[in-house]
């Protein structure tokens, strides 16, 4: 699979997403919220950053 271009990699951890666009729903749900809080996001940057792409169902808003 192809990383996303807006992903940076940590550790042995597969990509690191901060912005999505151009990405599928089902790498931004498979990745997003445990990638930022592995490379140290606090939980308010987490908030931040998922919620400004996803609704409730994973769909773009």
């Amino acid at each position: 699979m192809a990383a996303c271009k807006n992903s940076v990699a940590v550790g042995n951890a597969r990509t690191v997403p901060f912005l999505h666009s151009g990405c599928s729903d089902k790498h931004k749900k498979n990745t997003q919220t445990k990638s930022l809080h592995i490379i140290g996001f606090t939980e308010e940057e987490v908030m931040r950053q998922t919620s400004i792409s996803l609704d409730a169902k994973g769909s773009p808003r």
